[in-house]
């Protein structure tokens, strides 16, 4: 783990009220999370990190009540100037 970066992306479509969206937002600032879209009865909030950051996200707006959810899954890359193509294959 310490030789790669991971990361996840989730977009998740929650049901907000306009008097819950000042929660819902400062929630999405904890965890550095972006509000996608914004209509009268819901929001897309974007959230990208570890699988666990996510899921301590999803846990918090569980309340909310997720409409929608998408998750791309973990995703890498290692680290340093070697890129996978590089890397000799072991016969």
């Amino acid at each position: 783990e310490d030789d790669a970066i991971f990361r996840e992306l989730c977009l998740v479509k929650i049901k907000a009220v306009p008097e819950q969206r000042p929660e819902i937002i400062a929630i999405a600032e904890i965890f550095r999370a972006n509000i996608k879209d914004v209509s009268n009865q819901s929001m897309i909030i974007e959230i990208t990190g570890s699988e666990s950051k996510i899921e301590g996200f999803i846990k918090l707006m569980e309340p909310y009540e997720i409409k929608e959810m998408a998750r791309t899954g973990v995703t890498g890359l290692a680290r340093g100037p070697i890129s996978i193509n590089e890397i000799e294959t072991i016969d």
